[in-house]
């Protein structure tokens, strides 16, 4: 079906740069440097698009799906007589969380794991003895410094996004430092993922069971799980895949005398045109970087550049957002609870460190290089929505309070903001 191609074209798209990411790319000719090049932009167009249809459009595009789920569940939750909302919510949440390890999971229990073992060992005095991440790294035995390089080389793409950047050695060092410095037992909390996927099929197991939700109902929550699941993988495979990518268009730009930014402008025939003539045209690619219009008929697509796009945009009018007579924006709730706080607006890794303990953090949409700050959130808000949403997920798994799908609400708040969130109801208030 649709979603085991998905997956299968995602999961060639990631071994493929895996493949590309151990090649010796300065030894490359220019011809084969281009094509690993094209073929890794085509293997991202082809695992992108087929997800449109399963991960996209399927519930970000006005929520249809989560929406539909919900009501249906609301008719079972009367029937047995279960009325309050905050338990409403969980219950959906429950019903909806996928029962099978993702790749951040799977990351996680690996550093854990690492920990433990250092934990059992002289090693862990390494990190009370020194204050940064390179000197705890210096002096600690060379199988474990071998061991967290690994982990390293493996993983460091997790948070890469679109434009990165990756983790370096030092932020696994540094975390576990604060992991063996805190009160969590490793051990416990190992223990506690090895089985935490059982628990949650057995709960839904339970609900289905007292709500008496027939097959066809329980088919429709399990394909919301494996869309929440399939859009994880995805969006991790496009990571991994884009740190490649610019691994591989890094080397392209070294030999045509360009930046990183404007190689990611050429289109796939200008990469092997530039790289056999060993010529690019540099005032083309700048004026993309400037301002770039892709204008779409039926017929054909149009690109503009610079002030031909400036002037197309000055004669677009777009739509603006604004709170209605009560003062309220509505949004569906991916974590129930009532909270207020001071709005701090993160859409980069650079917009972090503005984030403080107990803020309310609103965004366009996450993803896994902003959970450090989600985790300092009283509540998370998005314009992107729907049920398999990085921010829905995030919440979910922390128990933040949590408002996804509030369109342009960026157009509404700014920085310093005080909002009242009512997660449970999906509204939120400026007070």
């Amino acid at each position: 079906n649709l979603h085991q191609q998905t997956g299968a074209v995602n999961r060639e798209f990631f071994d493929y740069a895996e493949e590309a990411r151990r090649m010796d790319l300065s030894a490359l000719t220019n011809s084969k440097l281009g094509s690993v090049a094209v073929r890794l932009r085509a293997y991202q167009s082809d695992a992108h698009s087929r997800g449109w249809a399963t991960t996209w459009f399927v519930d970000s595009d006005g929520e249809k799906f989560s929406t539909y789920l919900r009501d249906i569940l609301q008719i079972y939750l009367k029937k047995a007589g279960i009325t309050d909302p905050a338990r409403r919510v969980d219950t959906f949440i429950l019903l909806t969380t996928p029962t099978r390890s993702g790749m951040l999971q799977d990351e996680q229990n690996e550093f854990l794991t690492l920990v433990k073992r250092i934990q059992q060992t002289p090693a862990r005095k390494v990190f009370e003895q020194f204050n940064t991440a390179s000197e705890m790294y210096c002096h600690l035995p060379k199988e474990i410094q071998q061991s967290i390089h690994e982990h390293y080389e493996k993983w460091r793409w997790i948070p890469y996004g679109y434009i990165g950047p990756a983790y370096a050695l030092e932020h696994y060092v540094d975390e576990m430092q604060k992991t063996l410095a805190s009160d969590v037992n490793v051990t416990e909390l190992l223990a506690h993922e090895e089985k935490r996927l059982e628990n949650v099929a057995r709960e839904q197991s339970r609900i289905v069971e007292k709500l008496m939700l027939p097959p066809d109902v329980q088919h429709l929550f399990a394909i919301a799980r494996d869309i929440i699941w399939l859009k994880d993988y995805r969006k991790l495979c496009q990571f991994h895949g884009f740190y490649v990518l610019h691994i591989v268009c890094s080397e392209v730009a070294k030999r045509l005398n360009l930046t990183l930014k404007q190689t990611a402008h050429f289109f796939d025939h200008e990469i092997m045109t530039a790289l056999e003539s060993g010529e690019a045209d540099h005032d083309l690619l700048n004026q993309r970087m400037e301002h770039s219009v892709a204008y779409i008929t039926p017929e054909k697509v149009t690109y503009l550049y610079g002030s031909d796009a400036d002037q197309f945009m000055s004669h677009i009018e777009i739509e603006q957002t604004s709170l209605d007579a009560s003062g309220e924006l509505r949004g569906s709730c991916a974590c129930p609870g009532t909270v207020e706080g001071e709005v701090k607006i993160v859409n980069t890794v650079e917009d972090m460190p503005k984030m403080r303990e107990g803020d309310i953090m609103v965004a366009h949409t996450t993803f896994p290089a902003l959970v450090p700050a989600m985790k300092k959130a009283a509540a998370i808000i998005t314009e992107d929505g729907g049920i398999t949403c990085h921010a829905a997920i995030v919440a979910r798994e922390f128990r933040i309070p949590c408002v996804v799908g509030i369109r342009d609400i960026l157009t509404v708040v700014r920085d310093g903001d005080r909002l009242q969130v009512d997660a449970t109801n999906g509204i939120i208030k400026k007070i």
